[in-house]
Parts: C-alpha cells; sequence; structure tokens
C-alpha cells in the first residue's frame, strides 16, 4: 500500500567515530603491558577523534581496533582487531587477539579488549608482551554506527509525511464511500 502511495520509511544513516591514541610505549621483560582506553562517547581530547555516540541514538554495526607495533630497527606495523560483524552484540565480551612481528618472528604479544562499547561508548585495551622487545606507537578505534530515528521506543523508523497524508486520504474517502451507500438506501 505504501508502495502505490509513494510512501518511503526513513532510513538510518552510517555514522563513523574514531578515537586515536598516540603511544611510545616500549614493552620487554621490564615493562610487560601497557592499557588504555578508547571512548567514543566523550572522547579524550586527541587529534583525530570523533566522538559524541550515544546508546540512545546509535547502534553500532562494526568496530575495528588497530594497533601500531614496531621492533626496533623495523618499520611500524598496524595490528588490527575486528571486533565483530553487523549484528554483534557488543555490550559484552572480552576480544583476545594474538601477533607475530618481526623479520625473524622473534617478537610475540597480545592484544585483550575489554567490550562494553555499545553501552557507553568506551573500550578498555592491554597491549601485553609474550617475548621480545617492541614499542607500541599508536592505538585506533574505528567504529561504524547507524542513527536511530525517532519513533518507537527502540528508535524503529516511523513513516514520512507522505504516507500519514495518504492513510487520511484513504480513510476520507472510505468515508464518504459508506455514507453514500448509507444515503442511497
Amino acid at each position: 500500500m505504501s508502495a502505490l502511495c509513494g510512501a518511503t520509511i526513513l532510513s538510518a544513516s552510517a555514522v563513523t567515530f574514531k578515537d586515536h591514541d598516540a603511544l611510545n610505549n616500549t614493552l620487554n621483560s621490564g615493562n610487560p603491558s601497557v592499557s588504555g582506553n578508547f571512548n567514543i562517547a566523550a572522547g579524550d581530547g586527541d587529534a583525530g577523534d570523533v566522538f559524541g555516540y550515544s546508546s540512545a541514538g546509535y547502534t553500532i554495526t562494526s568496530a575495528t581496533a588497530t594497533f601500531g607495533i614496531t621492533a626496533e630497527g623495523t618499520p611500524t606495523k598496524a595490528f588490527s582487531v575486528d571486533l565483530g560483524p553487523a549484528g554483534v552484540d557488543f555490550n559484552s565480551g572480552n576480544f583476545t587477539s594474538s601477533f607475530t612481528y618481526g623479520l625473524t618472528d622473534n617478537v610475540f604479544g597480545s592484544a585483550t579488549l575489554e567490550a562494553d562499547l555499545a553501552a557507553d561508548g568506551s573500550l578498555n585495551y592491554t597491549i601485553t608482551r609474550s617475548s621480545g622487545t617492541f614499542k607500541v606507537t599508536f592505538a585506533n578505534l574505528d567504529v561504524i554506527a547507524s542513527e536511530k530515528t525517532p519513533g518507537g521506543p527502540n528508535g524503529e523508523p516511523t513513516p514520512d509525511a507522505g504516507s500519514t497524508c495518504a492513510l487520511m486520504g484513504l480513510a476520507a474517502a472510505g468515508i464518504c464511500a459508506a455514507r453514500r451507500k448509507v444515503a442511497g438506501k
């Protein structure tokens, strides 16, 4: 029916949130880990951050954490952790991913992310050294979310004004038809 009347449902638009943490932490036997926090709700003041996320206004559809890792004499390599495809519950769960770095593969480490990202826009991370010595140069979080449209309690799309007018017109036509039918008897 709405297709006949030319009505459309408002669609949600994609929004990108980012948090960039500039790091310069060397991990070795005396300093085996570095921890930090991504915050796409309030931001933390780093250049390039895009914040303003709220669970009431957005639904997270994908998220990726990327860490810059370098060992002495080697270029920085990006190590990414995909936090899940669209539809994943970003409210709970821990994500752990391991990496190998260096030409001789003698540097090992892992990233652990504690996720309650959808609830409050915050994600804690820890990079832990397993062996070797390496430097963590940056940590980035890239999030794609869909904007919830006003409407129902869960942000369901609402019909636009055109479909409302079409429905009112159909109701008026029905009343007129019923009135003529009753008057004709």
